[in-house]
């Protein structure tokens, strides 16, 4: 039996002049994840992008997060939020915030990628998932 384990990128979507992206990861399917950050939120939050993991421990997991998080904070653009642990802010440019998402969501999936080739995780293992 394969266990799964989840990095995520999304984004608080009634944000207006500074966007919210976040990273993160679970161990739970990424519906259920979604739905727990909107209770605790009390915002609107769409997942963008996921890459799902197989046989993967949570030690491991944890560690891509935080390598994720490290190449996120480098990005030009974004600022991190040191209260929140995994939130970055970014000013919204007119008519292409939807854009900037989509962009914050690749960048994700690729430092997860790279991480996960860090340890030896090979191709076969990882499932990337756009959700709508």
């Amino acid at each position: 039996m394969n266990s799964y384990g989840y990095i995520y990128n999304g984004n608080y979507v009634n944000q207006r002049k500074y966007g919210i992206t976040k990273i993160g990861m679970t161990m739970v399917a990424p519906s259920a994840r979604r739905a727990c950050i909107e209770r605790q939120s009390g915002h609107k939050f769409r997942m963008s992008k996921y890459i799902r993991i197989a046989d993967i421990t949570k030690e491991d997991l944890l560690f891509v997060e935080s390598w994720v998080r490290r190449a996120m904070a480098q990005v030009d653009g974004l600022t991190y939020d040191p209260q929140s642990n995994d939130h970055f802010t970014f000013a919204i440019q007119k008519g292409a915030k939807h854009d900037q998402f989509a962009t914050f969501a690749d960048l994700t999936i690729q430092f997860a990628i790279e991480a996960l080739h860090f340890m030896g995780y090979s191709d076969e293992a990882m499932k990337i998932k756009c959700c709508k």
